[in-house]
């Protein structure tokens, strides 16, 4: 019914732009405790669309990280330590998850300490170059934002990229040593 509804309004839709359209116009979380398998949604049936939804509340900028650190500026990656981790790391991501992390430039390398995703298609982006499947980076020095993106279907364990800071640090100049030569 609500599928024939919907295409007499637009008899050329996909049946994946039918299940978007179903689930754009559906009330989110109207369902409490669903069956298993079962959406949270309301599926709404009447003439023509809904009335929209409010504007959600922005979401505040976060304020730019500062040099030589590194944050989390969407999406539900998260920090550990000098680590950040893909979400649900070491379980396995969600279908379409997104993260941006924030470079503060300049930035030491990062390796990819763990690395499991779908080839070719769940990609993590370091410097304009998709990094995906078993292969993570290693030892990249970051010039931007590194971004994750997941697709829609297969679920892998995720990544836990590393920054290793530095650790030789500018040396003084050495005290002048006597060496002289004396006979007894």
């Amino acid at each position: 019914g609500a599928v024939a509804l919907l295409l007499s309004e637009d008899p050329t839709l996909t049946p994946q732009t039918v299940r978007d359209e179903l689930m754009k116009r559906a009330t989110p979380n109207a369902v409490g405790k669903p069956g298993s398998g079962s959406p949270t949604s309301l599926l709404y049936v009447g003439a023509g669309k809904p009335l929209p939804s409010p504007e959600p509340t922005p979401v505040p900028t976060p304020p730019p990280v500062t040099s030589g650190s590194w944050q989390v500026v969407k999406g539900d990656c998260r920090q550990q330590g000098n680590c950040i981790v893909s979400p649900n790391w070491p379980r396995s991501y969600n279908d379409k998850e997104e993260c941006i992390i924030s470079v503060g430039i300049p930035f030491d390398k990062v390796w990819a300490e763990d690395f499991n995703t779908e080839p070719n298609y769940d990609k993590l982006w370091v410097n304009g170059k998709a990094y995906h499947g078993k292969i993570g980076p290693k030892g990249v020095k970051p010039t931007s934002d590194i971004t994750w993106t997941a697709d829609f279907s297969t679920r892998r364990k995720g990544w836990k990229l590393c920054v290793r800071r530095s650790t030789i640090s500018p040396t003084a100049p050495a005290a002048p040593v006597d060496c002289t030569w004396t006979t007894p």
